[in-house]
């Protein structure tokens, strides 16, 4: 089966917004706002929340000479 559309249509449906925008918005293709840096910054804090956490949970272990149980080995090959 052959494609459906033609190349040119192609360049036209490829570089062209499918809906106008609503009004009082602008379209912007060149530097859109994003939320990465919030991401980037939001999943560092929470790694090493999660990295102390575990660290502590087993340091508890390890001094008071409790045995390391199947959950501590799980908690510390899941993070």
């Amino acid at each position: 089966m052959e494609n459906l559309l033609l190349e040119s249509h192609k360049k036209v449906v490829m570089n062209e917004p499918a809906l106008a925008p609503p009004l009082g918005v602008t379209s912007n293709f060149v530097d859109p706002y994003t939320l990465k840096p919030v991401l980037i910054i939001t999943t560092a804090v929470y790694i090493i929340l999660t990295t102390f956490g575990i660290g502590a949970r087993l340091a508890v272990r390890i001094r008071t000479n409790e045995s390391m149980l199947l959950e501590d080995c799980q908690y510390s090959i899941s993070s």
